[in-house]
């Protein structure tokens, strides 16, 4: 019943190139909208967020945590805004949306790193951004585990350290 007709298909389609020839308001939306609509989503659209407010809870006061507390800082994802003593904290700050990211380092930190060991630092996210919280994680490990692997004579200048990370829904509702 609805027979493909090649010829058809060209005559129409060679119809509508004249009308856009004739017509040049026409052939500048058609042309325009879509190159301004590409234009502006590039700008628009972010997938790398940078400097998200993070909240810093170290136990171990030594020489390696601080130079891992300024690796964080200089990556240009964490902006540290709060230093808290316990659990509760982090968790209440997570929950009221006030810091997007909470590391804590363990009070052996230095002990394991001095040891050889990898020692693990906690990073939890807020993940109600889970690109923003994503992006931000996946930055740091992988430079972490390069140094992790090879002999250090100077472990100030590179931490051996892995990251645990634990992803939390937020209860908050950012505006």
């Amino acid at each position: 019943m609805f027979g493909i007709s090649i010829a058809r298909i060209t005559a129409v389609f060679l119809k509508e190139l004249i009308q856009m020839r004739r017509d040049r308001l026409t052939f500048g939306m058609i042309i325009g909208i879509p190159v301004i609509q590409l234009v502006l989503f590039g700008f628009a659209i972010n997938s790398d967020p940078k400097h998200l407010p993070a909240a810093l809870n170290v136990q171990d006061a030594s020489v390696y945590s601080r130079t891992l507390v300024r690796a964080l800082e200089n990556t240009g994802y964490f902006r540290i805004e709060h230093i808290i003593s316990s659990e509760r904290e982090a968790e209440s700050l997570l929950a009221e949306g006030r810091v997007a990211f909470v590391v804590t380092v363990p009070p052996a930190f230095s002990r394991e790193l001095a040891r050889g060991d990898r020692p693990q630092i906690l990073v939890e996210a807020d993940a109600s951004d889970p690109s923003a919280a994503a992006n931000a994680i996946a930055i740091s490990p992988g430079r972490w585990r390069r140094c992790a692997g090879r002999r250090r004579r100077s472990r100030s200048s590179c931490i051996g350290a892995t990251i645990r990370r634990v992803f939390r829904r937020s209860t908050s509702c950012r505006v």
